[in-house]
């Protein structure tokens, strides 16, 4: 009996720690389900997240490649006018080079002819009254 009384408050406290480890244990357990419950959440969230962020990244790239075409549309419609433009003075420039042309060879023309045909003297203006006819008297 003696031997009993030791052995029983031991079996009451060997219970209490079998308890207090099946308690922690089961703790344990309950928390690595939830950890593991946590990390499918992080996950899907993660997984969420990306994909909202290749969706950003395609609308984005799609943008920039509008923006691209249509900045190189607007530059190719100015390289097109500047081109017009440029056909426009050369035919405006070979005008005026023609015009300039036939400017000297009129110009030629009138001194030679004043080379070969000097104009008559100018009589002074007091030779003139002897010019005038004379009045019947």
């Amino acid at each position: 009996m003696k031997l009993q009384a030791h052995l029983d408050p031991l079996k009451k406290k060997l219970d209490a720690v079998l308890k207090q480890k099946s308690s922690e244990e089961e703790k344990i357990a309950e928390l690595k389900n939830k950890t593991k419950q946590e990390v499918k959440e992080l996950e899907s969230d993660f997984e969420l997240l990306h994909q909202f962020l290749i969706g950003e990244q395609v609308l984005l790239l799609h943008q920039l490649e509008e923006r691209s075409e249509a900045l190189l549309a607007r530059q190719r419609s100015n390289i097109s006018q500047l081109e017009e433009q440029g056909a426009t003075l050369g035919r405006l420039q070979d005008g005026l080079q023609l015009l300039k042309d036939i400017k000297d060879t009129f110009t030629r023309s009138v001194l030679r002819y004043f080379r070969q045909h000097p104009p008559a003297p100018r009589l002074p203006l007091g030779r003139l009254r002897l010019l005038k006819p004379m009045s019947p008297t």
